[in-house]
C-alpha cells in the first residue's frame, strides 16, 4: 500500500511540470510575437498605432484658414484710387489691388475715364500713378504700375478656376471712400452679360469706390473684379472673372488720358452697334457714339437704350433734337427713370423749368429716391425761389441719402427763408460729409455774418482757404467778416488779394464799397 501511494505522487509532479512548462513556452511565445509587431509599427505616429489607421503622411495636412487673418492679410494688398482731372480737380474714387511683386495695380477701366492724373492711397502711404501698362475695353479692366522703385511689393493670390455657385465669397473695397470695407455674399450665378461674354453674379453690393474691387474665395484667391451692378434689382452686383486679368499684356508705358481713347481696332471686338455705341460714350467721344446709336436703333427700332443714349450724346453736344430721343426712350420704356431724369436735365439747359419739374416728378414717381433727381428737382425750386418745396424734398433727400449736397441746398433754402438757426445746421451737416466741398462753407459764412458770429466765419474761410486758395467768393466773405469784427487792416489785405484775381471787379467794387463806409463811420461816429 505504501508503494502504490508513493508511485501516485510522483505521477502528480510530472503532471504539473508539463502544464507549468507549457504555461511558460505560452507566455514566451506571447513576447516574442509582441516585441516583433512593436519593432513594426515603430515609425508610425502615435494615433495610427493606437487606432490601427492608414494615414497618407506625404502630404502635409492644410491647416484651415483663419478668416479676420485672411481679411487682414488682403487689405494690405487692396488700394485707394482717386482721378483728377488737367486743374488738379477730383474727379472720383476706386479700388483696385496688387497683383505681382512689380507694383501692377488692376482696376476698372471706368474709374479712369477723364482722368489726366491718379494716386493710390497704400497702408496709409500716397503713390503717383500717370501710366497704364494695358487695357481692356469690352471687359473693363485696365492694368496700372505704381509709380515707385520698391520691388516687393504683396501681391494677392488668384485663383485658377471659376468659384461655384453657392460659394462664400467676400469683397474688400473702397465704397464711397470708406476705406477697406468688407463685405460678404456668395456666388449666385454664372451667366452671359453682353458685352462682357461671362461674368459672376454675387449677393455682395458693389457701391461707388468699389469699382475694382477684388472678389476673394474664403481662401484668399481672387476670383474676380468686382464692376457693375444692375440698378433697377436688388443685390444684382457682378464681377469680371480673373481669368481675364490674366490675359492684359504688359507693354510699354502710356500716358493716363490715352485710357480715355479707343481705336479702331479695339472697336471691332464689340459686337454690336449699340455696344460699339456705348464704348464711345464711355470715352466721351459722343460725336462718334451718335453715329453708332443711330444705327443701333436701325437694327432695334424698339431699342430704349439706344434712343437714350443718343439723347444723351446730343444733349452733350448741346442739340435740342435730345428731347425727342429722350421722349421716345420714354415711349418705349414709361418705366426708364434715368430717361426721365436726363429729360428734365435737359429742360433746365433749355431754361424750361417748369417742364423740368414734371419730368423730375415722373421719375420721382418710379423710384422715390432717385438722387439726382431729388437734388435736381430740389435745386430748380430754388432757382424759382419756392424755397417751401425745395425744403420738402431736400429734406428727404438729406435724410435718405446723407448727401452733401442736398444738405447745402437744405441750407440755401433754409437761409432764403431767414430761418439761420436750421441753415447753419444745414451747412455744417455738408461740411462734415465732405469737407473738401467749398459751397457749403460759403453758406455757413454767409449766415455766420447774418447773426453776426464774426470769429466763427472767420476761422471757417480760413479752412476754406486751404481747399481753393484763389476762391474770390471766400476772399470778399472774410473781407466782410474783417470788417464785422473791427479788423479794417485784414479786410484791406482781402481786397488786395481780390484785385490780383482775375474776373473779381464786382467783388472787389462790393467789398471795397463796405470797406469806405466802415471808415466814414468810424471817422465821424463821435
Amino acid at each position: 500500500m505504501q508503494f502504490q501511494r508513493e508511485n501516485y505522487g510522483k505521477r502528480r509532479k510530472r503532471i504539473w511540470t508539463i502544464i507549468i512548462s507549457i504555461i511558460f513556452v505560452a507566455i514566451l511565445g506571447y513576447w516574442f510575437i509582441n516585441k516583433s509587431n512593436s519593432k513594426k509599427n515603430d515609425s508610425k505616429p502615435l494615433y495610427e498605432k493606437k487606432l490601427n489607421l492608414k494615414v497618407n503622411t506625404s502630404k502635409p495636412i492644410k491647416k484651415r484658414l483663419d478668416l479676420p487673418d485672411m481679411i487682414k492679410e488682403a487689405q494690405k494688398s487692396i488700394v485707394l484710387i482717386s482721378t483728377f482731372d488737367k486743374k488738379g480737380n477730383a474727379l472720383g474714387q476706386g479700388t483696385g489691388f496688387i497683383i505681382n511683386s512689380k507694383g501692377y495695380v488692376v482696376s476698372n477701366l471706368h474709374v479712369f475715364r477723364g482722368a489726366e492724373e491718379a494716386q493710390i492711397k497704400l497702408n496709409h502711404k500716397i503713390y503717383k500713378v500717370d501710366q497704364f501698362l494695358d487695357k481692356d475695353n469690352k471687359n473693363d479692366l485696365a492694368l496700372l504700375k505704381i509709380r515707385n522703385k520698391k520691388t516687393d511689393w504683396k501681391p494677392l493670390k488668384i485663383s485658377n478656376k471659376l468659384p461655384s455657385v453657392g460659394e462664400k465669397v467676400i469683397v474688400i473695397g473702397n465704397p464711397l471712400g470708406l476705406e477697406s470695407t468688407v463685405s460678404d455674399g456668395i456666388v449666385s450665378a454664372k451667366r452671359e452679360i453682353k458685352p462682357f461674354g461671362k461674368v459672376i453674379q454675387i449677393t455682395s453690393p458693389i457701391s461707388p469706390g468699389s469699382s475694382g474691387s477684388p472678389v476673394l474665395n474664403m481662401r484668399g484667391e481672387v476670383i474676380g473684379v468686382a464692376t457693375f451692378q444692375m440698378i433697377k434689382g436688388q443685390n444684382l452686383n457682378f464681377a469680371i472673372p480673373i481669368s481675364k486679368v490674366k490675359k492684359l499684356i504688359s507693354d510699354k508705358s502710356k500716358k493716363l488720358a490715352r485710357l480715355d481713347s479707343i481705336d479702331d481696332e479695339e472697336l471691332k471686338t464689340f459686337d454690336t452697334n449699340f455696344n460699339k455705341g456705348l464704348a464711345l460714350f464711355e470715352t466721351k467721344d459722343y460725336d462718334n457714339a451718335i453715329k453708332y446709336f443711330k444705327e443701333a436703333i436701325k437694327d432695334t427700332p424698339k431699342n430704349a437704350k439706344a434712343y437714350f443714349y443718343l439723347g444723351v450724346c446730343l444733349k452733350k453736344n448741346h442739340s435740342i433734337d435730345s428731347i425727342e430721343q429722350l421722349k421716345q426712350a420714354i415711349y418705349l420704356d414709361p418705366e426708364y427713370v434715368e430717361a426721365h431724369y436726363e429729360l428734365g436735365d435737359t429742360y433746365i439747359t433749355l431754361n424750361m423749368q417748369n417742364e423740368s419739374i414734371d419730368s423730375f416728378k415722373k421719375a420721382l414717381s418710379i423710384d422715390p429716391d432717385h438722387e439726382n433727381s431729388l437734388i435736381k428737382l430740389g435745386a430748380t425750386y430754388i432757382y424759382l425761389k419756392r424755397y417751401k418745396s425745395a425744403i420738402k424734398i431736400l429734406e428727404h433727400a438729406a435724410d435718405y441719402l446723407n448727401n452733401a449736397k442736398a444738405y447745402y441746398l437744405l441750407g440755401i433754402s433754409y437761409a432764403s427763408l431767414s430761418k439761420n438757426r436750421k441753415a447753419i445746421f444745414a451747412f455744417k451737416n455738408a461740411i462734415e460729409l465732405d469737407p473738401d466741398y467749398v459751397d457749403p462753407y460759403l453758406g455757413l459764412a454767409t449766415s455766420y455774418i447774418v447773426v453776426q458770429n464774426w470769429t466763427r466765419g472767420i476761422s471757417l474761410l480760413n479752412k476754406a482757404i486751404l481747399i481753393e486758395p484763389e476762391n474770390p467768393n471766400i476772399h470778399f466773405l472774410l473781407g466782410i467778416l474783417h470788417l464785422g469784427n473791427e479788423d479794417i487792416q485784414s479786410a484791406e489785405l482781402e481786397l488786395k488779394i481780390l484785385q490780383k484775381i482775375k474776373n473779381t471787379s464786382k467783388l472787389r467794387n462790393k467789398l471795397n464799397s463796405a470797406v469806405n463806409r466802415y471808415k466814414y463811420k468810424k471817422r465821424y461816429q463821435y
